[in-house]
């Protein structure tokens, strides 16, 4: 199933793709078809594949319903669901930073604060800081105090902590990530909400080429000379 999965993940089947046979498949991996079989059924279990009439399996684009499910965090930043992560984020972020200009409290910049402290802390011990790049986004939409913002950028938190963890793996990120934070926050906390929306789109437009090589370049920057 692993394999199977690694596979649609790097694009060797894409969304509406016809999976081969089970004899094909069990051929190609040199195991049993009764194992093959097993990891389809696994694949179906968590709707990354489906059989249609004629037995014929297809790889599936997840619903909606099924896009903050963290069995399916991998699969999705392969996926053109990845770009749709983005246009949300970019839709919603910068109006949490416009908002976190006039309604974050101390408390909540004191709890930004720690998160950037903890993430310098962890950087400089050398440990893994997906986890701190995601909590600073959430924070920041806690402090705009909406709380339909606040529960998207929650549910979300699994997908962002995943995309960090693909993004620690490429040589400066690390680092860059926290200055840009730390320079982000700086603008939020200036009081300035033209200044900090500007800022955040372009932090989450800058950062889009880190989605497992899925990128908004191209279009978004044009949706930004547009309004």
């Amino acid at each position: 199933m692993d394999q199977l999965f690694s596979m649609i993940r790097n694009g060797v089947w894409k969304v509406g793709d016809q999976l081969p046979s089970e004899k094909d498949l069990a051929e190609q991996m040199g195991v049993g078809r009764s194992t093959i079989r097993e990891a389809l059924q696994n694949l179906a279990a968590i709707n990354v594949i489906e059989s249609s009439a004629g037995h014929r399996t297809i790889i599936k684009s997840p619903s909606p319903g099924e896009i903050f499910r963290t069995d399916l965090v991998a699969f999705l930043l392969a996926d053109v669901t990845a770009t749709e992560l983005l246009e949300a984020r970019m839709m919603i972020e910068p109006d949490c930073a416009r908002l976190a200009t006039s309604r974050g409290s101390d408390a909540d910049f004191a709890a930004i604060e720690r998160i950037l402290d903890d993430h310098q802390r962890m950087f400089e011990a050398g440990e893994p800081v997906h986890e701190m790049g995601a909590a600073f986004h959430v924070a920041i939409a806690r402090a705009a105090h909406n709380r339909v913002a606040t529960m998207f950028m929650t549910s979300i938190l699994d997908l962002l902590t995943e995309r960090g963890r693909m993004a620690d793996l490429i040589d400066g990120i690390r680092e860059r990530e926290l200055a840009d934070h730390r320079r982000l926050f700086g603008i939020i906390r200036s009081g300035d909400p033209d200044a900090a929306y500007r800022a955040m789109y372009e932090h989450i437009f800058d950062w889009s080429d880190t989605y497992d090589g899925i990128t908004l370049h191209g279009h978004a920057r044009a949706g930004t000379m547009q309004g």
